[in-house]
């Protein structure tokens, strides 16, 4: 259960809306898919009928570590599984050089479409590779993939976190694969270093100019 807040900029008038339905549109007033697209259709337009200047305004938890590193992994999962729930999303992208966050991912992340992104295929874990295609789950290597991304625009989003550079990325490389379509609304977790203390919901892209970070649910503070 969230909270809307609904308000008219003129004269302050501020309305709380709080609903339990969920939303599976993509409509500019459907309030982050977790609200009633009707309700919040029928509101913008009562208020812009009465002529007035209208802000909706969601609320939304996001979790600060204490420190970077692998400690935060299960928590992060746990976390991206609420979140997923929440907003309807059925694709998560994780960071996995070795197959650490891989595995984990297995456990905490059933009935998720898991798009794995490694480094090389020499460091990652035959084992736990076996296990992904027995899923069906995709496994891309950066190395194998085209891409460029500039040193400019790596240091801006390190300036968040390490975890959320390479979450963007990730979801990059995924889209340039075409194992994840332009546009799509996903969750992409990664790290500092070994396992996953970060993660965000992306409007995916093949190029960084047009990814979008819609929401952080965790990172480092």
């Amino acid at each position: 259960m969230s909270s809307c807040l609904v308000q008219d900029g003129r004269n302050g008038f501020i309305e709380n809306v709080v609903t339990g339905h969920e939303c599976k549109t993509d409509s500019a007033f459907s309030i982050g898919k977790q609200f009633s697209a009707l309700l919040a259709l029928k509101r913008y337009c009562f208020y812009m009928a009465m002529g007035m200047v209208v802000a909706i305004i969601l609320e939304k938890k996001i979790v600060y570590f204490i420190s970077p590193g692998a400690e935060n992994t299960d928590e992060v999962l746990k976390l991206v599984k609420e979140r997923a729930k929440e907003l309807g999303i059925g694709t998560v992208i994780l960071a996995s050089t070795r197959g650490f966050t891989a595995e984990k991912a297995l456990e905490s992340l059933q009935g998720l479409k898991l798009v794995v992104v490694g480094i090389d295929r020499e460091r990652f874990s035959k084992e736990t590779e076996e296990k992904l295609k027995q899923k069906s789950f995709p496994l891309v290597f950066s190395h194998e993939v085209a891409y460029q991304y500039s040193e400019e625009m790596k240091s801006a989003f390190r300036r968040f976190s390490q975890g959320v550079k390479v979450a963007v990325e990730d979801a990059v490389i995924a889209c340039i694969g075409k194992i994840v379509e332009d546009g799509a609304e996903v969750i992409s977790l990664a790290g500092s270093s070994r396992g996953a203390d970060t993660a965000i919901v992306v409007k995916a892209a093949s190029d960084f100019h047009s990814i979008k970070v819609r929401e952080i649910i965790c990172m480092p503070r």
